[in-house]
């Protein structure tokens, strides 16, 4: 892809909708004649253009624990991909926070270890999923690719 020149001090991807703000570090050359331009940076970058994996909307219920405090909350799971998900929650812990993540639906179960990597207050929160064991990520794939089919 080549970037061209949107207005002011910003350029933009070919096929993307937004500009992203130059940067006056990460020069990079692509091969191309763009040299001198810059790279965009994860702060200027959309959720999913950041993201290394596609997320899905998916509903099913969450229960959350905070190993370290031993509370309980029930939240609902609106986004789902291979790596993470978002819990819809009024009451978020804070983002770093590691916890146990149980997600409910029709066709089963999956829990795992899971660590809070970002809180919107009185939203939810992104979890990371941590050392996901093989049977629970045969669960996960076999909802991820009832969504994709």
């Amino acid at each position: 892809m080549f970037p061209f020149w949107c207005q002011g001090d910003s350029y933009c991807w070919r096929g993307k909708v937004n500009c992203v703000t130059l940067e006056t570090t990460n020069s990079y050359y692509d091969g191309h004649e763009h040299f001198g331009l810059r790279r965009p940076t994860a702060r200027n970058m959309t959720n999913s253009e950041r993201r290394a994996v596609p997320r899905y909307s998916f509903i099913a219920a969450a229960e959350i624990v905070d190993p370290a405090s031993g509370v309980r909350m029930a939240g609902r799971i609106s986004e789902i991909s291979r790596k993470g998900c978002y819990v819809d929650l009024l009451n978020t812990l804070p983002m770093g926070t590691p916890i146990q993540l149980r997600v409910s639906r029709d066709q089963g179960t999956f829990a795992c270890n899971g660590r809070i990597i970002y809180a919107q207050d009185g939203m939810g929160m992104g979890v990371v999923f941590v050392d996901l064991q093989p049977d629970q990520l045969k669960t996960l794939d076999s909802w991820l690719a009832e969504l994709t089919g």
